[in-house]
């Protein structure tokens, strides 16, 4: 039982980075966006 739990919470915070990191790309694409077009962030 203690095995399915520890592998649900690594599959659990592995969901959780994945989804950072995807929201980091898109703040960082922003970002450059931004930074090619002249715009300074609002």
């Amino acid at each position: 039982m203690e095995v399915f739990c520890a592998r649900k919470l690594a599959e659990e915070l592995e969901a959780k980075a994945l989804l950072l990191q995807s929201q980091l790309d898109y703040v960082q694409a922003t970002d450059e966006m931004r930074l090619a077009i002249g715009r300074t962030p609002e």
